[in-house]
């Protein structure tokens, strides 16, 4: 994972945890199926602590890091998904 990504401005309000658990998602995600990486992605999410929202630049550049790691049947799969839930 490129964490030079977090020198980005869309990621200032995150702080040093919430960007701590991001790259170990990333890094836990590598030779994972595409159901494991879907499952892994959900949890992550559903373990954030109340109130951490995260705007549409944030979560496109997320999704851009997390897709690096995917296949190209994947990240189409991804991108399906991604475009029915308007992102």
């Amino acid at each position: 994972m490129n964490n030079n990504i977090f020198d980005n401005e869309a990621f200032d309000c995150l702080d040093y945890n919430t960007k701590k658990a991001f790259i170990s998602l990333n890094e836990n995600m590598k030779n994972k199926s595409y159901n494991e990486k879907i499952a892994m992605i959900i949890a992550f999410v559903q373990s954030l602590p109340k109130g951490i929202t995260f705007t549409n630049d944030e979560k496109k550049a997320m999704i851009n890091v997390v897709m690096e790691n995917m296949n190209e049947s994947e990240k189409k799969q991804i991108s399906m998904l991604l475009k029915m839930i308007g992102l």
